[in-house]
């Protein structure tokens, strides 16, 4: 049981990996503009 359980979160994590290999970063500063258009609208 607890091989099965690892063999199933090795393939889980190797298909976020390939999820997330596609991903493209945000631009620079993005999250400081984010977070403060967050707070602003409150």
């Amino acid at each position: 049981m607890e091989l099965a359980w690892k063999i199933r979160i090795r393939r889980m994590v190797e298909k976020w990996n390939g999820l997330l290999a596609d991903v493209t970063p945000s631009r620079e500063g993005f999250a400081v503009e984010s977070v403060r258009e967050d707070r602003e609208s409150h």
